[in-house]
């Protein structure tokens, strides 16, 4: 897990900088910022971790099934008042 945290935050970190060359200092970049500087909370003291995945298909629909996914995960983390 701590690998991951730092895999993590190291490739936001870069984010935002590549970020901010594009499209300036706003308040969106200075998060990506602060949670490259200080890693995503969460990671590496959750209990548990879900990876959401799926095979490149045709017609190319990844993005919005994973979009479905991920909302009927947040609507079910909210419905039983747990974090996500």
């Amino acid at each position: 897990m701590e690998t991951a945290a730092s895999i993590l935050k190291n490739r936001i970190a870069n984010k935002a900088i590549e970020l901010e060359k594009k499209v300036g200092s706003i308040p969106f970049v200075h998060n990506l910022k602060r949670i490259g500087q200080k890693g995503v909370p969460g990671v590496g003291s959750a209990p548990y971790y879900i990876v959401i995945g799926e095979r490149k298909g045709t017609p190319p629909v990844a993005a919005q099934s994973l979009c479905y996914c991920i909302e009927n995960m947040w609507l079910k983390a909210t419905t039983l008042g747990v974090g996500l």
